[in-house]
């Protein structure tokens, strides 16, 4: 989850049947009364503005809610602290193949509630008390937030005072989502690590039927409160440069439709393809590439490389908690905006596209276990018994009221999820994490090396990146 960096600027679109560009600026406006007006906007900006809008975005006021009743568990959180190991011990080799400098920085987008973090400096703390290397290194670190919701930034600062290598930690306000924000490195080397944050970038929403032209989705706002004030509606995908620039690049097949779906439930039928594309992932990995001079970038989310032969709209958009393993209507997006979590199925082959359009090296795309065995950390089933009583112990800080503790009681008292033992929901996470189980979840490594030692960039076209096994 994100204070996901990004500050979204609405791509023109049309607007009572006008282009954007002689209709002034695009956004929610209100007329000399002080009363809404029907505006129109993109995809993209209506869910930005839903999940960041200050004051009333999910994330933007502060409502998000994390674990069984709010935002789905990430790994950090359910696999704790193990997950945070991982990134600590990883950023030790890093810092050590180095020349172990005098600062090294950790640089996390988007923290949530700040588990990751408090998670990887208890570990780096306890390990600076058994050597003098590891104490060196805990000398050394910088852990820097990026988050843009001012509301988790409270959540986070709250999360962490107090704990050891406090005094470490700072935020950066740094909008990754504007053009050219990062124009100067931040130091020589870093680690950047980014968890569950390009699922919820700005997306925008494009359909493609066999023989017509591809169109993209605008929100129009009408005034009052009452449901369905929010009106989608379809336009030529010509109409936002920005957006037609960035499919031409890097999805021509969207545009081109060289891919035909076909509805299995009508034989012979096509349907229409739902595809949604991220923009917004340009100027994100062009600033990313530029924070260091030298950097290792994980990217961590859910998501698959073929969702443009994909068409059903209905699973690659989420709305709120999980709904029993099933996905909700599309459409409920438009319901109730800024009270529920929005996020999408990443396309990773595009992610691919853009890094390497950036400057950066892809290293590594599959299941997450392999960013483990890259940091030489073990995540074998004699982890569960710790997972389990760390979420116990949480839980119990919870209820008596421990400053910044955070517990799933449904877990805490032995149940996992839809009522399994809590060792089981654990070992099942696990075997998710490792590869072992059907998953959507990947684990994408890019490298930022020096314009002196960097290798010929490889094309997704000619081959791609790695991959670990299994991935997809």
């Amino acid at each position: 989850m994100i204070g996901r960096s990004r500050s979204r600027t609405g791509a023109g679109g049309p607007g009572g049947g006008a282009p954007a560009s002689r209709r002034g600026r695009v956004g929610w406006q209100k007329n000399s009364r002080g009363t809404s007006r029907a505006q129109t906007v993109t995809y993209g900006t209506f869910v930005d503005q839903a999940l960041f809008g200050r004051g009333r975005g999910y994330y933007g006021s502060g409502r998000v809610q994390f674990g069984d009743d709010g935002h789905f568990d990430t790994f950090p959180t359910a696999l704790s602290p193990v997950f945070g190991r991982v990134v600590a011990e990883r950023a030790y080799a890093l810092w050590w193949e180095g020349g172990r400098p005098s600062r090294f920085e950790i640089f996390e987008i988007g923290a949530g509630d700040g588990q990751l973090a408090l998670d990887v400096l208890c570990h780096v703390a306890i390990r600076a008390r058994r050597s003098e290397r590891r104490a060196a290194f805990a000398r050394a670190l910088c852990y820097v937030i990026c988050e843009r919701s001012p509301a988790l930034v409270r959540r986070q600062q709250e999360r962490l005072r107090g704990l050891p290598l406090t005094m470490h930690v700072s935020w950066a306000g740094t909008d990754l989502l504007r053009r050219g924000t990062v124009r100067r490195a931040r130091q020589g080397t870093g680690f950047v690590v980014a968890n569950e944050v390009l699922d919820c970038l700005p997306h925008e929403r494009i359909i493609v039927a066999d023989g017509h032209e591809a169109l993209a989705t605008w929100v129009t706002r009408r005034g009052g409160r009452a449901p369905g004030r929010f009106v989608p509606h379809e336009g030529p995908v010509a109409e936002s440069a920005t957006l037609a620039a960035f499919l031409e690049r890097f999805r021509p097949e969207v545009l081109g439709r060289d891919t035909r779906t076909r509805d299995r439930r009508a034989t012979g039928a096509r349907r229409s393809l739902v595809y949604f594309a991220c923009p917004a992932l340009v100027p994100f990995l062009g600033n990313v590439a530029s924070l260091y001079g030298e950097a290792e970038i994980w990217l961590i989310d859910y998501g698959r490389t073929d969702l443009h032969r994909r068409g059903v709209e209905r699973g690659k958009v989420w709305i709120g908690p999980p709904h029993r393993g099933r996905a909700p209507d599309p459409a409920r997006i438009f319901l109730q905006p800024g009270c529920e979590d929005i996020s999408f199925l990443v396309d990773f082959e595009v992610v691919a596209r853009v890094a390497e359009a950036a400057g950066l090296d892809v290293e590594l795309l599959g299941a997450q276990g392999a960013l483990a065995e890259r940091a030489g950390v073990d995540v074998g089933d004699e982890l569960c018994e710790e997972i389990v009583r760390q979420r116990v112990m949480r839980w119990c800080l919870s209820l008596i009221g421990a400053t910044g503790a955070s517990g799933r009681r449904s877990s805490a008292i032995g149940f996992g999820r839809r009522g399994t033992p809590l060792g089981d929901d654990v070992s099942r996470a696990l075997a998710e994490f490792r590869g072992e189980r059907p998953s959507l979840f990947r684990g994408c490594v890019l490298v930022r090396r020096p314009r002196d030692s960097r290798r010929a960039a490889r094309s997704r076209a000619r081959g791609g990146p790695p991959r670990a096994p299994g991935g997809t």
